[in-house]
């Protein structure tokens, strides 16, 4: 009893990413481990994607029915989130584990995919990574645009009127900025749009509230990515030169804007509260390219 009872806790106390690693039991073969031991830098190889498909389910074997071998892959996804923390990268673990899995499932030797383990596997994990669904970010699925056309508000600089006000307007800009360095290529004109749009957001060191104030300017600043995203997916989506973002990343974006919105109620800004209930609730790209300009205008 006492046994079962310590197992129970420390299953609960599990983190996702542990729960996430011992899943790789359950999608190996019931044969035993094929071929030779990996060594350590075959383990990364293959953490990696750059084994052969052959070696790679050897190895994917080993991990999964060797001890050794599955504590050796542990510390090293231990090892490169403790790298990411840092060095503040932005990709998380989890979106790591995730392109893991997809390479698992296109390998072409995944005769494990035939056996009644898949619908265990997709319901657990469902199940786990349920809570990071509506948390996405551009930044956990970068895309490097190389758009030939300029942005088309360098031209314009933040007044202090408007219905946000001067430390909004500013945040949402950050936001945006962090758009293009993360999306595009930064030709000359997109260099130029850096260059139009503030660095870093006003300090709150003189606000009433402390606290509230810099949670306010995390909200604006990621209503300001969001919003710069889908303003680049947008002139991808009209001009049709390029085919950067597909169906799936503007879905991403639709549900993160779901997300957000629930964020930035107790904000009490009713017209980008507006724009944003509608931008989570459109299914039209042609609605959400108004409604992300809206927001941009509104930045400024």
């Amino acid at each position: 009893m006492t046994d079962k009872h310590d197992n129970n806790n420390r299953d609960d106390k599990a983190s996702p990413e542990e729960r996430l690693l011992g899943l790789v039991r359950l999608l190996s073969d019931q044969e035993p481990p094929a071929g030779p031991a990996p060594t350590l830098q075959e383990i990364q190889d293959w953490h990696l994607g750059k084994l052969d498909a052959k070696r790679a389910q050897q190895v994917k074997t080993h991990v999964a029915r060797d001890p050794a071998c599955y504590q050796l892959w542990r510390d090293l996804i231990a090892a490169e989130k403790e790298a990411e923390l840092v060095t503040e990268k932005p990709v998380s673990i989890v979106s790591k584990l995730l392109n893991l899995f997809k390479q698992w499932w296109t390998t072409p030797t995944r005769s494990w995919a035939g056996t009644g383990m898949v619908t265990a596997m997709l319901v657990v994990v469902v199940a786990v990574l349920m809570p990071y669904f509506g948390s996405w970010s551009p930044l956990d699925d970068p895309i490097q645009a190389e758009l030939e056309y300029d942005w088309p508000y360098a031209g314009m600089s933040i007044t202090r009127g408007g219905d946000l006000d001067y430390r909004q307007k500013v945040a949402i800009q950050v936001g945006l900025r962090s758009a293009i360095q993360t999306t595009t290529l930064a030709k000359q004109g997109w260099a130029e749009a850096l260059q139009s749009l503030p660095e870093k957001t006003l300090p709150c060191d003189k606000a009433t509230d402390v606290q509230v104030c810099q949670q306010s300017t995390k909200i604006l600043s990621n209503v300001g990515l969001h919003t710069g995203v889908q303003f680049l997916a947008c002139l991808d989506y009209e001009r049709h030169q390029q085919t950067y973002y597909s169906d799936e990343y503007w879905q991403n974006l639709t549900r993160a804007w779901r997300v957000i919105a629930k964020e930035l109620k107790p904000l009490n800004v009713a017209v980008l509260q507006e724009k944003i209930d509608q931008l989570s609730t459109s299914n039209s790209k042609g609605q959400q390219c108004g409604l992300v300009r809206d927001v941009i205008y509104m930045s400024y």
